[in-house]
C-alpha cells in the first residue's frame, strides 16, 4: 500500500463514531425518499411513478384508467395510511385519482367521496411535507386535480351542488368590488388561456391588497374580507416570489398554510375561484430530483467508516472512497499534515468536450489530486480516457450537489477544495491555499470566494477542512436545501445565510473583509459557528465582468484562478447564456493549432490576455458594502413600528420626489423608476404624484416592452417574463398651471418696498420679476421654476435670499449676482463666474468647469487650486476632472507639465477610475506639446504603461 493511503487510513482512525442526530427542530437530517425509488409494500411505488409520469400532462383522472385499480385500493382507511406511510406523494397521486374518478361518477351526492377528500387535503397541507416538495416532486400531483368536468357541469347546470357552489354569492365575494373585479378578470385569463400573473397584476399589485397584507401583520385574528380571493391572491404572490426570490415565496407560503389547512376540498377542487389549478403555477416550471446519489449514513451520519464499508457502500461512495485512495495528496499548514483533493462537477455536451483539456491543466500546474464528478456517462467516459483522471460517475444532476461532494469527501476525513467548472487555473492552488490558511491568527475551516464589486460570497471556489463543525454545517445546509427545493442557484444564497456576516480577518495590513448575508427566511436552523473567510476576489481568485458586479482589478500576473461565468455545474445555475459570444471554453482550454507549438502557445497566451482585459476594472478592489439581494421584496417579518421597513423607504421617497417636482419645469417629464416590485414603493408613490395634479403618460412605448408589462399607466418589468430583475416605471408630466405649486405665495405689500431696494440693478428686476417677500434675514425672491430651475433647486423654502441685511443696510448676495449676471460683476473673468457658481452648486460638475475653463486659458495653477478645493470638500474627483485637468498641463507646453499629465494617469488609475480612451489621448495630446513624445516612450515605464492601456482601448473595440 502508497504512503498516501497509509496516511489515509491513519486519518480514518481518529475520526469518532458518532449516531446520527437531529441538529435542531426546524431542520430534519432524515433525507426522505420522495420519489420512493427503494420502496416496494401496498405498490412498486418507482415503477409506479415512472409510468405515470409519461403521462404527467393529462387533463383528467379519466385519462388514467389503466391506474383505476390503484387508485381504487386508497378506498380503504387502512390502506390510505399504508400508502402515506409508504410513499406520502405517491398517496397523495393517488388519492386525487380516486377522489376524481368518485366526484365523476356522482352528480349530488358528494358525502360519499368525503373521506378519501379530506385525506387528500389532510395529506398536501396538515402534514409536514414542504409544499414546493409536493409541486416539485416528479409525481405528477397536479393531473388528476385538473378537474374541469366539476366546472362543466357547475357552468351548464348539470349539478345544483356544483352551480351552487360556483355561483355562491358568499363564496364569490359579490359585495366586495375589488374580489368581484378580481374573480371577473382571473375567470377570463383562465378561460383565454392567458398569462395569469400578467394579466392580474394590476390586482396583485393593488394598494387594496397591500393593505390587506399590514392588517394580517399587524392583527393576530385578522380574517380576509374574501377568503377564497385571498387565498387566491397569495398563491400567484407565491409563484412571483418562486420564479424570482426565495426570500418572498417563504413570505407567501407561510401566509398560505393556515388557509389551505381549514380549507374545504370542494372550495379547493371546484369553486369559481380555482384554487386546484392556481397551485401548481408556484413552482410551474422546475422539477427536483430527490436523489443523491449517496447513501444517507454516507451522507448525514458522523461514523467511523472503515475501507470495507465504503467499498460496499452506494456506487457514489466507493467510487469516491476509490478516487481519494489513489489522488488524495498530503499538505502542511502551520506544521500539521492534512490529505487535500480538489473536486469539480460537470455533465452536458457543451463542457464535456473540454474536460480533458480542463483535468491535463490541473496536472500541468502539479494539482494530481484533482476528482472529476461526472453528471453523465459522456463525461464519465471522457473523464476515463485522460491519463492520471479521478472519475467518479453521479446518476442525478441536481445542484444539491455542490453540497454532496464535499461531504462525502469530508466523511472520508480528506480535506475538500470544490472549484467549479468554468475556471481557469493560472497557479498551483495548493501552495496560494497554504498561504491563505497561514495569512490568519487561527486556521480558517472554510474559505470561499467573494464578488468584486459587492459585499457577497461566490461559491465557485470554495475550501472545506474536514473539522466537526464544518461537517455538522453542510449537513444542515444539505437537509435544509433537500426540504426547500429553489431553482435559480439558490444554494449560493442558502450558503450565505447561513455563513453570516462575520468573516475572520487576516492579521496582515490587508483592507477588512465585509460581507452582507442573503436574507431566505425569517429563521434558519442552528448551525455550528465556523471559522470562515474570503478567497480574496480582487485579482487571486478572480471572475469575468459579465455580471453588474463581477470583475476584476491589479495585475494579470498576479491572478490564481479565473471564474469565467459559463454554467459549469447546471444549465440553470449558470450566469449567463452557453450560447454567448465570448467563448472562453475556446478561449483557455482549445489547445488544437497547426502552427509550430511555440506559436501556438504564444497565440493562446495572447488571446488569454486579451480576454482578460476586456474584464479589468482599475488597479485594485474599491471597498465595498453593497448588499446581496437581488429583490426589493415584501417582507411579513418587518414590525410595523420598524422604522427601516417599506413605510419608511416610502417616506423617503416622496421627500425626494417632492424636492424633484419642485425643480421640474412646467411641461416637463418626471421619469419614477424602482427595483422593486412592492406597491407601498410603486403604485402609492403614484398616487401621491397624482395628488399634485401629476398627469400620467403611457409607459409601454418607452420601455419598448408593449402591452405584457403594462400596468395602468406603470410598466411592471417581471422577472420570469423579460429574463431579468424586477422593475417598476412610471412617467408624469406637470401642467403649466402648477408650476410654482411648491411655492409660498408672495406678499404684495412687501413687493413694493423691495422693488425700491432693488431698484439699482434693473437686470436683477427683470429676472426675477415681481414676486418678492421681505424676511428677518433680508429680500427673498420668489423665481421662476421654469426660468429658474437650478436655483430653485438650492433655494430655501422661502426662495432665493438676494439682499441680506445687516443692520440698516442691505448687500447683494452671491445668488443675486449670478441672478443679475455681468452688470453686477467682473464681465470678462469667466473663471471668476465659475467659481462663483460651483461654490453656491457645491457639485464636482461645476468645479469640473472651473478647472477647464482654467484650461482653456492655460492657467495651470488655478486648475490646480480648483483640484486642491475638490478635495478639501470630499468629493470624489472622477475622469472628467482628470481629463481637464491632464489638458490643463497639456496648453502648458513644457515636458514638467507632460510628466504631471502621465502622472495624473497613474493617480486615476490608483483611485479606481475607469480611464476613458478620451483621457489617454489628452495625455498624449500633452505630451505631442512638449515635442517629446518618443523620447518619454523610450524612458518612462508609466507612459508606455498608458500607451498599452490605449492600445487595449482600439483593441477592445475591434474585438
Amino acid at each position: 500500500m502508497s504512503r498516501v493511503n497509509c496516511l489515509w487510513l491513519a486519518f480514518l482512525a481518529f475520526l469518532p463514531c458518532v449516531h446520527l442526530q437531529p441538529l435542531a427542530n426546524e431542520v430534519s437530517l432524515e433525507l426522505v425518499d420522495w420519489e420512493c425509488r427503494q420502496v416496494v409494500g401496498l405498490f412498486n411505488w418507482n415503477k409506479l411513478r415512472e409510468i405515470v409520469v409519461e403521462y404527467a400532462d393529462f387533463e383528467s383522472p379519466l385519462a388514467m384508467t389503466e391506474f383505476t385499480e390503484a387508485a381504487l385500493v386508497l378506498q380503504d382507511p387502512e390502506a390510505r395510511r399504508t400508502a402515506f406511510q409508504e410513499c406520502p406523494i405517491g398517496a397523495i397521486f393517488l388519492a386525487s385519482l380516486n377522489l376524481g374518478i368518485c366526484l365523476h361518477r356522482v352528480m349530488e351526492e358528494v358525502t360519499e367521496c368525503e373521506d378519501v377528500a379530506d385525506f387528500l387535503m389532510a395529506s398536501m397541507f396538515r402534514r409536514e411535507i414542504p409544499l414546493a416538495v409536493i409541486l416539485t416532486s416528479s409525481w405528477p400531483v397536479r393531473s388528476p386535480q385538473k378537474m374541469v368536468f366539476l366546472y362543466e357541469r357547475g357552468s351548464h347546470n348539470l349539478s345544483t351542488f356544483w352551480h351552487s357552489l360556483q355561483h355562491s354569492p358568499s363564496l364569490n365575494c359579490e359585495d366586495d368590488e375589488f374580489f368581484a373585479g378580481f374573480l371577473k378578470d382571473l375567470n377570463w385569463a383562465i378561460g383565454q388561456g392567458e398569462s395569469l400573473v400578467g394579466k392580474l397584476s394590476k390586482w396583485l399589485f393593488a394598494p387594496k391588497v397591500q393593505e390587506l397584507e399590514m392588517d394580517q401583520l399587524r392583527q393576530s385574528n385578522w380574517e380576509p374580507p374574501c377568503r377564497l380571493g385571498w387565498i387566491a391572491i397569495m398563491i400567484l404572490k407565491a409563484s412571483i416570489g418562486w420564479h424570482t426570490e426565495p426570500r418572498t415565496f417563504f413570505t407567501y407560503a407561510e401566509s398560505l398554510r393556515p388557509y389551505l389547512m381549514l380549507l374545504s376540498p370542494w372550495h379547493f377542487l371546484g369553486s369559481s375561484w380555482f384554487l386546484s389549478m392556481l397551485l401548481p403555477h408556484v413552482c410551474q416550471f422546475h422539477r427536483t430530483a430527490f436523489h443523491l446519489d449517496f447513501d444517507q449514513t454516507e451522507l448525514m451520519a458522523e461514523t467511523h467508516p472503515s475501507l470495507a464499508s465504503m467499498l460496499l457502500g452506494s456506487p457514489a461512495m466507493r467510487q469516491s472512497a476509490q478516487a481519494v485512495l489513489s489522488h488524495a495528496r498530503p499538505y502542511v499548514v502551520r506544521g500539521e499534515q492534512r490529505l487535500l483533493v480538489y473536486a469539480s462537477y460537470v455533465w452536458g455536451e457543451d463542457y464535456v468536450r473540454w474536460l480533458p483539456a480542463y483535468v491535463s491543466r490541473f496536472h500541468e500546474l502539479g494539482m494530481h489530486n484533482l476528482i472529476m464528478f461526472c453528471g453523465d456517462e459522456t463525461a464519465y467516459e471522457m473523464c476515463r480516457r485522460v491519463e492520471g483522471s479521478a472519475c467518479v460517475f453521479l446518476e442525478t444532476k441536481t445542484g444539491l450537489h455542490r453540497y454532496t461532494i464535499p461531504l462525502a469527501l469530508m466523511n472520508m476525513g480528506v480535506d475538500a477544495f470544490v472549484i467549479d467548472f468554468d475556471i481557469y487555473a493560472f497557479k498551483n492552488l495548493t501552495e496560494k491555499l497554504i498561504v491563505e490558511l497561514e495569512s490568519y491568527q487561527e486556521t480558517p475551516e472554510f474559505l470561499v470566494g467573494g464578488s468584486f464589486g459587492d459585499a457577497c460570497i461566490c461559491n465557485a471556489f470554495a475550501y472545506y477542512r474536514s473539522t466537526l463543525a464544518v461537517r455538522d454545517f453542510t449537513r444542515t445546509l444539505l437537509a435544509w436545501l433537500y426540504q426547500y427545493p429553489f431553482p435559480h442557484g439558490v444554494t449560493q444564497k442558502a450558503l450565505s445565510a447561513f455563513l453570516g456576516e462575520e468573516p475572520m480577518q487576516k492579521t496582515t495590513g490587508s483592507e477588512p473583509w465585509v460581507v452582507k448575508e442573503e436574507i431566505l427566511v425569517k429563521q434558519l436552523p442552528p448551525v455550528p459557528r465556523l471559522k470562515w473567510s474570503l478567497l480574496e476576489p480582487g485579482v487571486e481568485f478572480s471572475s469575468s465582468r459579465k455580471l453588474a458586479t463581477s470583475g476584476w482589478a491589479g495585475r494579470q500576473e498576479d491572478i490564481v484562478v479565473y471564474h469565467f461565468f459559463h454554467g459549469g455545474w447546471l444549465a440553470s445555475e449558470s450566469a449567463v447564456d452557453a450560447n454567448e459570444p465570448w467563448d472562453e471554453f475556446d478561449i483557455f482550454y482549445n489547445l488544437t493549432c497547426e502552427d509550430t507549438v511555440e506559436a501556438c502557445a504564444a497565440r493562446r497566451e495572447a488571446r488569454i490576455r486579451r480576454l482578460l482585459e476586456k474584464s479589468r476594472l482599475g488597479d485594485r478592489r474599491p471597498p465595498t458594502n453593497i448588499s446581496c439581494e437581488t429583490l426589493e421584496v415584501i417582507d411579513f417579518t418587518v414590525t410595523p413600528s420598524d422604522e427601516k421597513g417599506m413605510d419608511f423607504t416610502a417616506a423617503l421617497q416622496m421627500e425626494l420626489l417632492d424636492s424633484a417636482w419642485s425643480a421640474l419645469r412646467p411641461g416637463g417629464v418626471l421619469i419614477y423608476s424602482t427595483c422593486t416590485l412592492n406597491s407601498i414603493e410603486n403604485e402609492e408613490i403614484c398616487e401621491y404624484l397624482l395628488q399634485k395634479n401629476a398627469v400620467p403618460l403611457q409607459t409601454s412605448e418607452l420601455a419598448g416592452l408593449g402591452e405584457l408589462g403594462l400596468h395602468g399607466h406603470a410598466l411592471r418589468v417581471w422577472p420570469h417574463m423579460f429574463d431579468t430583475e424586477g422593475f417598476f416605471l412610471a412617467a408624469f408630466q406637470k401642467e403649466q398651471a402648477h408650476a410654482a405649486e411648491m411655492v409660498r405665495p408672495p406678499s404684495p405689500r412687501a413687493s413694493v418696498r423691495c422693488k425700491e431696494l432693488l431698484s439699482p440693478w434693473p437686470r436683477l428686476l427683470q429676472q426675477c420679476g415681481d414676486r418678492f417677500i421681505e424676511k428677518d434675514e433680508g429680500i427673498y425672491s420668489m423665481p421662476d421654476c421654469q426660468r429658474l430651475p437650478k436655483l430653485m433647486q438650492l433655494a430655501e423654502e422661502e426662495g432665493v435670499l438676494l439682499l441680506r441685511r445687516d443692520g440698516d443696510e442691505f448687500y447683494l448676495t452671491d445668488e443675486a449676482i449670478l441672478l443679475g449676471g455681468r452688470e453686477m460683476g467682473p464681465q470678462d473673468d469667466a473663471a471668476w463666474w465659475l467659481n462663483l457658481s460651483s461654490g453656491l452648486e457645491g457639485n464636482l460638475g461645476g468645479f469640473n468647469a472651473q478647472i477647464d475653463a482654467r484650461a482653456e486659458l492655460g492657467d495651470v495653477r488655478g486648475a490646480e487650486e480648483v483640484m486642491s478645493h475638490i478635495l478639501k470638500r470630499g468629493l470624489h474627483p472622477d475622469v472628467v476632472t482628470y481629463t481637464t485637468l491632464i489638458k490643463a498641463y497639456g496648453r502648458e507646453s513644457s515636458m514638467s507639465s507632460a510628466q504631471k499629465a502621465v502622472k495624473i494617469l497613474e493617480d486615476a488609475r490608483e483611485d479606481g477610475i475607469w480611464l476613458d480612451s478620451a483621457a489617454f489621448s489628452t495625455a498624449l495630446y500633452a505630451l505631442a506639446r512638449a515635442g517629446s513624445l518618443q523620447q518619454y516612450f523610450d524612458s518612462s515605464v508609466s507612459c508606455v504603461d498608458a500607451m498599452s492601456l490605449v492600445r487595449f482601448e482600439v483593441h477592445r473595440n475591434e474585438y
